[in-house]
């Protein structure tokens, strides 16, 4: 048998909810910051991202590179970069989600509110 949740119940969850997403969105800030900054940038945008990951592509067909050993190795980098780089792509499109979803559980809140006065 289930039961519905109290229009109290429901409103804790909600808090729950919007501080849960109050801290995706926190990160994803963080990370907008993070790719306005000028050493950051260059660093790991420019460098690891783009010239690393060219470099570790031209290393695979590098003749001293074609053991086993050392094309796993390149492989595994380029795996290395490509994470990363999808890492900070799901945060901020989490992050932007996680915003979006604040929104609609404080509608959905004073929704409950608003039911709640009328009854």
């Amino acid at each position: 048998m289930s039961t519905k949740p109290t229009s109290a119940q429901e409103l804790e969850l909600i808090e729950v909810s919007i501080e849960h997403a109050k801290g995706i969105v926190a990160n994803a800030d963080a990370l907008r910051r993070l790719c306005n900054n000028d050493d950051f940038k260059k660093v790991f945008l420019d460098h690891y991202l783009i010239n690393e990951a060219s470099r570790t592509v031209r290393m695979l067909a590098d003749p001293s590179q074609q053991g086993q050993k050392e094309q796993e190795a390149l492989q595994k980098q380029l795996i290395g970069i490509g994470q990363f780089d999808q890492f900070m792509r799901c945060t901020l499109i989490m992050g932007d989600m996680a915003a979006q979803g604040i929104e609609e559980d404080r509608a959905t809140y004073a929704r409950i509110l608003e039911e709640e006065d009328e009854a």
